[in-house]
């Protein structure tokens, strides 16, 4: 969602800064990138599920709570945990955002976040090849939050 180069707002306390006009702005500077992942269906529910997320931030003081102790030394883990479920459109874009900006410091940069190291392997991979590798592995780690 941020430039590429840049660290995306991918935990909730930075949603709820931005508004739901942001968020879509946002969405649609990266469209090209995300008419690979998703539908406008589902581009719909994640950003229906940002606003409700908003709201729920506002009105809701326990919620307000939680998202507001969060810091941005939280893990994605972490800063889901407690609302994954409640809001997991949003939670997959986030997750899937993080690896959708190509180049190699990102790539390098996501490997040295997971504490992977590039294998023999891995060097011949192309960038487009590492991130199927990495948004594959990001995929088994979504999937625990949703069961």
């Amino acid at each position: 969602m941020a430039d590429p180069g840049s660290s995306p707002p991918v935990l909730p306390h930075e949603l709820v800064e931005l508004s739901a006009v942001d968020f879509i702005r946002k969405i649609r500077q990266h469209a090209f990138r995300l008419d690979h992942c998703y539908s406008s269906t589902q581009i719909d529910l994640v950003a229906d599920e940002h606003k409700a997320l908003i709201h729920a931030h506002r009105c809701e003081p326990m919620l307000k709570d939680v998202i507001d102790s969060l810091s941005s030394s939280s893990s994605f883990k972490d800063g889901w945990s407690l609302l994954g479920a409640r809001f997991p459109n949003l939670m997959e874009y986030c997750g899937v955002v993080a690896t959708l900006f190509p180049g190699t410091s990102i790539v390098e940069s996501n490997f040295s976040i997971m504490h992977w190291e590039k294998d023999l392997f891995c060097k011949r991979l192309s960038n487009f090849g590492l991130e199927g590798v990495m948004q594959a592995k990001q995929f088994l780690f979504i999937e625990q939050f949703q069961h």
